[in-house]
C-alpha cells in the first residue's frame, strides 16, 4: 500500500486485476499479494493491443482514472478519492447542481396551481358553464404527476440524471407556452396534462441528484430541505403570481410569466454537470474507446445496467406490488390521497370565500392570491421548529402533533369565513394549515421513504396526488 492508502501499481505487463461486482461504490480492497500472483498467471501473455491502450490511459487527459485488465477487456473506474468523482467535487459546483434542480421542483410546484387565480377568466374565455369542469385545469396537471415518475426515474438511471430533467424542463416550456394560446378547452386541459407528466421529472430525480453528489449526511440533509421546501413553496406562490398578473392583463399571460420563469430556469439546467456516476463512467468508456480504437475499454458500472424487460416487469412494477401488497404502504397513501385532496381543494375555495363580489369578502384576485402566504409561513414554521431537528420526535410523535392541527385548521376555515368575522380569522387559519401539513405529512413521508425501495416508494406518493 502507498502512502495515500490507494494500492501500488503493477508494471503494466503485470497489472493488478480488481474484481469489479455490481456493488462498485463498495469500498472493500483486495490483498496486493493475491492479485499480483492473479496477474502473473493469468496475464503474463497479454496483448500489445491491450498493453499500449492503458498506456495511453496513463499518459492521456483522464490518467486519474483507475485502468484494470479483466480478461480481454480494460475497466475503467474512479477511486472514492478522486477529484473526479461527484462526491469530491467543488462546492461551487454542488451549489450549482444544487440550485438547477430545486428552482426546477418550484417550477414544476409553481405550475401545478398556476390556473387558480384566473379560473373565471379561463372559464368565460371557454364558454365552461359546468362548475365541475372547473377543476380540471388543476386536475389535469396533477393527472401527469401520476404518469411522469415512473418513466423518468428509471429514465435517469440510463440515459443520466441531467438528459432527462433537461430535455422534459424543454418540453415543460413547449407545452407552458401552448397553455398559453390554447384555441379550445380540450387543447388547453391536454396541454396541461403533457405539462404535468414532464414536470414530475425534477420531482422524481431530484432526491437522486442530491444523493449523487453529496455522501455526508449533513449537507445532503440540507439539500433535501431545500427540495421539500420548493415542493411545497411552489404550490402557494401561483395564487398570488397569477391573481396579480391576471386582473392587470389576461389569463394568458399568467401561462406566459410561468413560461418566462422556467426560461430564466433553463440556463442552470443546461451548465449543470451530469451527476450520475454510472452514467458518468460510460461516457468516459465510450470516449476511451473512440479515441484509443480499442473496443475492450469498458466502465466499471456497465455490468450495472438492466435490461428493459427487468425495468418493465421489475422497476416499473415495483411501486404497484407496494401498494397493494403491503399495508403500510397503503395506509400512507391513503392517508396522502386525504392531504392532497384537501390540499389542493384550497385553491378552488379560497376564491369563492375571497375572490369577487360574490364571494364573502369580495377581494381582488392579487389579494386573494396573499391570503395563501399564511400556508407557506406556516409550513417553514414547522420546518424550523426544534422538535423537527430531534431524532426522536421528527417522525411519528411530530406526526400526531401535525394531524390534529391540519383537522382543527379546516374546521377554523369552515366556520370563520363568514361575513359577520374579520377576514384575518379564515385567513390566519392557513397558518395553523400549513403547519400541520408539513408537520404531520412531509416530515413523517421524508423520513419514511428513506432507504431500500425509496424511489418505489415515493413513486407512489404522486399516484396520491
Amino acid at each position: 500500500m502507498g502512502q495515500d492508502g490507494k494500492t501500488d501499481e503493477l508494471p503494466v505487463a503485470h497489472p493488478i486485476v480488481t474484481q469489479l461486482s455490481a456493488e462498485y461504490h463498495d469500498k472493500t480492497t483486495l490483498d496486493q499479494t493475491a492479485n499480483a500472483e492473479n496477474a502473473a498467471r493469468h496475464f503474463t501473455e497479454a496483448g500489445n493491443a491491450t498493453n499500449n491502450a492503458v498506456e495511453k490511459l496513463d499518459r492521456g487527459p483522464l490518467s486519474r482514472l483507475q485502468a484494470k485488465r479483466l480478461g480481454d477487456y480494460i475497466i475503467i473506474s474512479l477511486y472514492h478519492s478522486d477529484p473526479e468523482h461527484p462526491n469530491n467535487w467543488p462546492r461551487k459546483k454542488k451549489m450549482l447542481i444544487s440550485f438547477a434542480g430545486g428552482l426546477s421542483v418550484i417550477n414544476s410546484t409553481i405550475g401545478s396551481s398556476l390556473p387558480s387565480g384566473v379560473i373565471d377568466q379561463i372559464s368565460q374565455h371557454f364558454a365552461v358553464t359546468d362548475e365541475l369542469q372547473l377543476v380540471l385545469p388543476i386536475s389535469c396537471y396533477l393527472m401527469g404527476y401520476v404518469i411522469g415518475p415512473i418513466l423518468f426515474g428509471p429514465l435517469s438511471e440510463h440515459l443520466g440524471r441531467k438528459t432527462v430533467m433537461l430535455e422534459a424542463f424543454i418540453i415543460y416550456i413547449l407545452f407552458s407556452m401552448a397553455c398559453a394560446v390554447a384555441p379550445t378547452w380540450a387543447s388547453f386541459l391536454f396541454f396541461r396534462l403533457i405539462c404535468g407528466t414532464v414536470a414530475s421529472a425534477p420531482i422524481a430525480i431530484v432526491g437522486g441528484l442530491f444523493a449523487d453528489i453529496y455522501s455526508d449526511p449533513e449537507p445532503r440533509g440540507f439539500a433535501m430541505a431545500w427540495f421539500t421546501c420548493a415542493t411545497s413553496t411552489g404550490p402557494v406562490l401561483a395564487p398570488v403570481i397569477s391573481g396579480f398578473i391576471g386582473q392587470s392583463t389576461s389569463w394568458r399571460w399568467v401561462f406566459g410569466v410561468g413560461t418566462f420563469i422556467a426560461l430564466a430556469t433553463l440556463p442552470l439546467l443546461l451548465f449543470a454537470p451530469e451527476s450520475y456516476l454510472p452514467v458518468i463512467l460510460s461516457r468516459k468508456a465510450a470516449r476511451l474507446r473512440k479515441e484509443t480504437g480499442n473496443k475492450n475499454i469498458v466502465a466499471a458500472t456497465d455490468n450495472q445496467k438492466k435490461s428493459l424487460r427487468y425495468i418493465l416487469t421489475v422497476i416499473m412494477m415495483r411501486p404497484y406490488r407496494m401498494l397493494f401488497q403491503e399495508t403500510i404502504v397503503a395506509c400512507v397513501c391513503l392517508y396522502s390521497t386525504l392531504v392532497y385532496a384537501i390540499y389542493y381543494l384550497y385553491f378552488e375555495v379560497y376564491p369563492i370565500i375571497f375572490q369577487g363580489p360574490d364571494s364573502v369578502y369580495g377581494f381582488s384576485p392579487g389579494i386573494t392570491g396573499l391570503a395563501f402566504l399564511p400556508i407557506a409561513l406556516g409550513k417553514a414554521t414547522a420546518r424550523g421548529h426544534t422538535w423537527v431537528k430531534q431524532e426522536e420526535y421528527r417522525r411519528l410523535p411530530l406526526a400526531c402533533i401535525g394531524g390534529p392541527l391540519y383537522s382543527i385548521a379546516m374546521f377554523w376555515l369552515g366556520w370563520s369565513a363568514r361575513p359577520g368575522i374579520n377576514f384575518m380569522a379564515p385567513i390566519m387559519s392557513g397558518f395553523i394549515f400549513g403547519f400541520g401539513i408539513r408537520a404531520g405529512h412531509v416530515e413523517y413521508m421524508q423520513e419514511y421513504r428513506r432507504g431500500s425501495f425509496a424511489f418505489s416508494f415515493k413513486t407512489n406518493v404522486p399516484y396520491a396526488r
